[in-house]
């Protein structure tokens, strides 16, 4: 399904225009976070802290926001399709907002799932954050990784991990599964077809069609995503090229061959930053 200006009615602007206002407005709260929320000290004891229950929270906070600023945008045919097939009848109203409370809580599952990782390979790079001079990133990730405030050198380490990640994120991106949920992400009136009947419990099956989308959603952007976890989520210039990446590849009519280049393009970054590593350490 693609958006035409001459198919857009009143309602559908509207709805548009709120996806277009909420994820506005969880960007800005992005900013506002990069400039001032906890975890973004200079200070050597915010690593120290960033194991914390609190810690945790503000990455799972942080995680909702990129995730509504990102990933709500790239879902607005399948919102407009579940307006114009479900929103006229007695629950219409439901409808909406709870395919997309399913959607984020997919989303919201694999933020936990990001933060738990993160946690497990944080004892592995302990011995390259020695010598760095703080960090800069959203709390919970680690400072020594590119892109989340890491600026010493010889923290060859963490390259590796990185180039690691942008490899198997890439290799990901060509993968039959990633190809697979993204075929199913361009085609968002085939959920409807699945999960919609119109019958009584339609506030459930709204839920059930956000939690699908958000499934087949995850299986052809988790790449990417893993991607800005090592640029860094508060980083907004990023943040911006990679949600459009997103979007494009699951809208526009040349999206598929859009995510197979940038899976390429993400393996050969990976090999090239891998390379640079050996160099730096003599390798």
């Amino acid at each position: 399904m693609r958006l035409s200006p001459r198919r857009i009615d009143a309602p559908t602007a509207a709805v548009v225009a709120a996806v277009g206002a909420t994820a506005a407005a969880a960007f800005a709260g992005l900013l506002l976070w990069g400039d001032g929320m906890p975890g973004h000290s200079d200070s050597a004891s915010a690593a120290d802290t960033a194991t914390s229950w609190p810690a945790t929270l503000l990455f799972c906070g942080g995680w909702l926001l990129v995730t509504v600023a990102m990933m709500l945008p790239t879902s607005l045919p399948l919102l407009v399709a579940v307006r114009r097939v479900a929103g006229a009848g007695r629950d219409g109203r439901f409808v909406l907002p709870l395919v997309v409370v399913g959607y984020l809580a997919v989303w919201a599952v694999a933020g936990i799932a990001a933060r738990a990782f993160s946690l497990g390979v944080a004892p592995l790079l302990d011995a390259t954050r020695a010598g760095t001079a703080g960090h800069a990133g959203m709390p919970g990730m680690n400072p020594a990784m590119p892109g989340m405030g890491a600026t010493a050198p010889g923290l060859d380490g963490s390259r590796l991990a990185a180039a690691a990640i942008l490899v198997v994120a890439g290799g990901y991106q060509l993968s039959p599964l990633a190809l697979r949920c993204l075929r199913a992400c361009r085609s968002p009136f085939g959920f409807l077809a699945r999960g919609w009947t119109g019958r009584a419990d339609v506030r459930r099956q709204a839920v059930r069609i956000g939690v699908a989308y958000g499934r087949s959603c995850l299986g052809c952007c988790a790449g990417l995503m893993a991607v800005l976890l090592v640029v860094g989520m508060a980083n907004p210039g990023w943040m911006l090229a990679l949600g459009a990446v997103m979007a494009v590849q699951k809208n526009a009519a040349w999206g598929a061959r859009l995510a197979m280049a940038s899976g390429c393009l993400l393996i050969a970054a990976g090999v090239v930053l891998g390379l640079s590593s050996g160099t730096l350490t003599g390798g």
